[in-house]
């Protein structure tokens, strides 16, 4: 499953990311603030929320996920038993 989709052409800025735990897609635009075209950021949309970050927050909160998802998929690694121990257990048992 493609989890991270660029939309169309007409809308190149914006990212969607499939989160289906969330309650939907996750949107990431590049834009402007609302109030002030001059100030560059970054839009997160969800179900049920709208951020509007500074670049700098983005990239802070990229970071904190990327992290994240490292220490996951280093913990699942750790839980997952490897292939041949269910094999072994059963021969146990005899």
């Amino acid at each position: 499953m493609n989890t991270l989709q660029n939309t169309t052409d007409t809308e190149p800025d914006t990212i969607v990311v499939d989160a289906r735990f969330a309650g939907g897609a996750l949107i990431v635009t590049a834009t402007t603030l609302p109030h002030d075209d001059s100030i560059e950021s970054v839009r997160l949309t969800g179900p049920g929320f709208d951020l509007a970050l500074f670049p700098h927050e983005a990239a802070a909160l990229a970071a904190a996920l990327g992290r994240a998802t490292r220490t996951a998929a280093r913990r699942a690694r750790q839980l997952r038993r490897p292939v041949d121990v269910d094999a072994q257990l059963r021969e146990l048992e005899g």
